[in-house]
């Protein structure tokens, strides 16, 4: 009777063990590693737009400002997806205070890069120039922004990660743990 029971808590611990490993793991590759892909394309698209910003304001030809302005709209698509995305799994409280802060400096960059091109198309470069040097020290701060996400992101992973650790070795113990008690027992019966 007493091996039967302690084989019946073997098997719990087991299955309870890979259950929690299985959420662990689930975590990591379907919410975890998405949650990065997208804070990386969030920060690549604001550097692409960044570079386009530069770009026409210190090129005076219209077309490729044209063409730097399309570039800048479809990176302005790729990050509005992936913040949207990204909203919709981060459920911790640091994790949304971070997208907040991308967001409202995001909104203030693009204000002033739409004001760039605009004085650069009416012909005034010099004014675009002197706007485009204020908005680099906001452009610094959403760069920062971005690599805090990617970076908390990645502890988020690392710590899940982790605990999946301590989980296969807490099981690996008590599992042992009861293996050498069933052993003894059968072999003293």
């Amino acid at each position: 009777g007493i091996i039967i029971f302690f084989m019946v808590v073997l098997i719990g611990i087991g299955t309870l063990s890979l259950k929690n490993i299985n959420g662990k793991l689930d975590q990591i590759i379907n919410i975890n590693n998405t949650k990065i892909l997208l804070a990386q394309n969030i920060q690549n698209t604001i550097a692409a737009i960044d570079k386009s910003a530069l770009i026409v304001a210190l090129v005076n030809d219209p077309g490729v400002a044209k063409s730097e302005q399309e570039t800048m709209e479809a990176q302005r698509a790729i990050y509005k997806s992936s913040i949207e995305k990204f909203e919709k799994i981060e459920n911790t409280k640091k994790g949304k205070e971070l997208i907040t802060d991308i967001k409202d400096n995001f909104d203030i960059t693009q204000t002033t890069i739409n004001s760039i091109v605009q004085e650069i198309t009416a012909g005034n470069t010099q004014k675009a120039r002197d706007m485009l040097t204020g908005s680099l020290e906001i452009s610094k701060r959403l760069g920062e922004a971005c690599t805090n996400l990617v970076k908390y992101q990645e502890e988020q992973t690392t710590a899940a990660g982790r605990s999946a650790r301590r989980t296969y070795l807490t099981a690996f113990f008590a599992l042992a743990g009861c293996g050498i008690v069933v052993l003894g027992i059968a072999l003293v019966l």
